[in-house]
């Protein structure tokens, strides 16, 4: 399967998937959300399930062999707290702090198990307009399969993610690092929900949280743009995330506005 990391002597290497539209030396924020998950994920044993992880995407992560630094910030029998940070040339680009908490029985339940329309049923249709897809470069962003429920009026936007591709070489991928690497589209979808609203945008998103009620299953994962608030150029854009089964978390992300091009 086709991945967006592959290792080479003891450094991570980007593969032409995980690149961002902007800019081909740099990387799409949604594979470096999922590098920071992954490298946590794995200190960690399989009683434990990611509860929140926070990304600070404070300088673009570039094109080139990257490494990854990891601390347990706290180490307990029921939580932990692990940071990571990734680095480029000696330097730190981007770091992510997950929290862990070990599953138990639990005594109380509000889940929702309502699901979006879809994915079956639904045509495959790109993330990217034609027109645009002409003028962008190759990166994540034209990967991901979507397919998109009907939007009625009055309704926010809802948009089925799949990725076709593994996040590292040889190694099956994890639905929760699925999750996380395609949670960075929150920004896509609340824009396009924007757009749709009359109120053209275009942002930067500079950092993003993404909590887990429970953990996720299958491929195909669901973003609802739940709202979005914009003042003095500073936007935050929340959304809800869904699987075949329900509900199983939300994320967040402070946005920057940027020229927007049509």
């Amino acid at each position: 399967m086709e991945a967006l990391f592959v290792r080479e002597a003891g450094r991570i290497v980007p593969c032409e998937g995980a690149l961002s539209p902007w800019a081909g030396d740099r990387l799409h924020g949604g594979p470096v959300q999922g590098l920071l998950a992954y490298a946590a994920q794995a200190t960690v044993d399989d009683g434990f399930q990611l509860t929140r992880l926070t990304a600070d995407l404070f300088a673009p992560v570039p094109n080139e062999p990257l490494e990854l630094e990891v601390s347990h910030l706290r180490d307990g029998r029921r939580i932990q707290l692990i940071q990571v940070s990734i680095m480029a040339s000696g330097r730190e680009v981007s770091r992510g702090t997950s929290l862990f908490m070990r599953r138990g029985e639990g005594t109380f339940c509000d889940l929702d198990h309502t699901v979006p329309p879809g994915p079956d049923g639904l045509p495959t249709r790109s993330f990217i307009s034609e027109r645009r897809r002409a003028k962008m470069r190759p990166g994540f962003h034209m990967k991901a399969e979507t397919r998109w429920p009907e939007r009625l009026p009055g309704q926010p936007k809802a948009i089925w993610f799949r990725m076709p591709l593994s996040l590292m070489a040889d190694q099956a991928l994890d639905p929760t690092i699925a999750a996380v690497t395609l949670s960075d589209f929150n920004s896509g979808i609340s824009s396009i929900m924007a757009y749709e609203d009359g109120r053209p945008g275009s942002h930067l998103n500079a950092d993003a949280t993404m909590y887990f009620e429970r953990a996720p299953i299958g491929e195909w994962f669901c973003l609802v743009a739940d709202r979005q608030s914009d003042a003095d150029a500073i936007s935050i854009s929340q959304v809800t995330h869904y699987d075949v089964n329900g509900r199983f978390g939300r994320s967040i992300q402070a946005r920057l506005e940027t020229p927007f091009e049509q």
